[in-house]
């Protein structure tokens, strides 16, 4: 009834699984349910009534399809107990691992032909060439994993085109399951020559996969970041008219508080005209740098800084920026503030000394230089070479940094970035391209303690 023989298949898809795994959510569903899963599909596919489809022809090889397909979904579902993801997600790690499978199995059978190994029954699944067999799979199951599968990422809201996908993932699957059984004979001088057709076709097959999925996450990110920019862009728009009104607003009032000292009129005494005029003073603490669209942002970012208990100091040479667009200055220290803010809001509040942050931007050697510090508490965390973020919504997780290095990268300058004893430390080099002459009186430093 059973025949253990049959279920290595199975066990070789499971080994696979773990290739493009790695990146994966972990499931919800308890360890037991996933051994029970395990266990289930172990004697469901050491079922010896399978051996008797070799001897139907034609008809038993389409059995074999059916078997195939069997197993297949069997792995997937192991896969599922282990991991959450959606059914296209899902398909493609089913199909990529057994296509791993697939590919070991044709590496064996190249090395077993090319030394002229005996491949019977009897001698197939004695020790020594089972022993083989595992070294020949784990060679391959490690040189993929190494290769695509470590950094291998499916997010099935990210995929562009779904049919292509499908296409990609049926027809893969196809070369694996019906190639040996349809086109590879059971003997002759041409099966080394098949084989290693299988198994190139199988090693493209994989890679144009997970090409595809590196393309659609970088399409999607693209995407998203530029919109993320537009919007940044409106925020800025908003923000300069809101300031505009504000300074006007408070101008007036400065100067009607100004007349009431003079005439001493109204009903109000001294210390409320000082509490007046100290709760308007916030506004004064607007930036003149030199540059409009960095006046707009650091003189939001101080306001935001203020009201968290934050020190915000900044030396800033406001022409040394001129060369670039409003929206790259907007999108540059607009995200490397937003970063910084939301590190330090983490820190507790009586920890007064530890709850700044300083930032640096000025010109030297044709250089635009720029420095951020803060403090953080925990441990750092780097994912694709970018600090791991602390919000909650991780849709946006590490945009803030990508779009930092694509702005960098947009002028051909350098970021770099440490982490000692709780201190983040970004530095930042960009050549600067154009700039106005230093005969105007354009660029303002000015220190801001908030």
């Amino acid at each position: 009834m059973l025949d253990f023989r049959q279920s290595f298949f199975f066990l070789e898809l499971l080994a696979a699984a773990p290739i493009f795994c790695s990146n994966m959510k972990p499931g919800s569903r308890s360890p037991l349910t996933g051994l029970l899963v395990i266990l289930s599909s172990f004697l469901l596919s050491s079922l010896s009534v399978f051996y008797r489809f070799q001897s139907y022809g034609f008809a038993g090889k389409i059995m074999w399809v059916g078997y195939y397909l069997l197993i297949f979904c069997l792995m997937a579902a192991v896969v599922l107990c282990y991991h959450k993801a959606t059914v296209m997600e899902l398909l493609v790690v089913a199909v990529l691992s057994y296509s791993a499978q697939h590919l070991g199995y044709n590496i064996w059978m190249l090395i077993a032909i090319g030394t002229h190994l005996p491949l019977s029954i009897e001698t197939v699944f004695s020790a020594p060439y089972l022993l083989l067999q595992a070294a020949c799979y784990l060679a391959v199951y490690l040189t993929l994993y190494f290769t695509v599968g470590r950094q291998f990422e499916i997010d099935s809201t990210k995929i562009r085109n779904r049919r292509q996908w499908l296409l990609s993932c049926f027809s893969l699957l196809f070369i694996a399951i019906a190639f040996n059984l349809f086109f590879i004979p059971a003997d002759g001088d041409a099966r080394f020559s098949l084989f290693f057709i299988d198994s190139i076709c199988t090693l493209f097959g994989i890679v144009t996969i997970c090409l595809i999925t590196k393309r659609d996450a970088l399409e999607n990110d693209l995407a998203l970041m530029g919109q993320i920019w537009r919007l940044r862009q409106e925020h800025y728009e908003i923000t300069k008219e809101s300031m505009d009104i504000i300074n006007v607003k408070c101008h007036d009032m400065q100067k009607a508080i100004s007349s009431l000292y003079v005439n001493r009129a109204g009903p109000m005494d001294q210390d409320t005209l000082d509490e007046i005029r100290n709760s308007i003073r916030i506004y004064d603490a607007v930036f003149h740098t030199g540059n409009e669209a960095l006046d707009v942002l650091l003189t939001e970012k101080s306001f935001l800084c203020r009201n968290d208990d934050i020190r915000f100091t900044c030396a800033v040479d406001g022409g040394a920026v001129d060369f670039m667009s409003t929206a790259d200055i907007y999108a540059l220290f607009g995200n490397i503030l937003d970063n910084a803010i939301e590190a330090v809001r983490l820190l507790p509040r009586e920890e007064d000394s530890r709850r700044v942050i300083d930032c640096t931007i000025r010109a030297k050697n044709s250089f635009l230089v720029i420095q951020e510090q803060n403090y953080y508490d925990g441990v750092l965390k780097i994912k694709s070479g970018f600090p791991v973020t602390c919000k909650q919504d991780t849709n946006y997780h590490g945009f803030g940094m990508k779009s930092i290095q694509l702005v960098v990268d947009k002028y051909g300058g350098n970021l770099s970035f440490s982490a000692n004893e709780n201190i983040f430390v970004l530095d930042i080099l960009i050549p600067i391209e154009k700039r106005e002459s230093d005969s105007e009186t354009n660029s303002l430093s000015r220190s801001v303690r908030s």
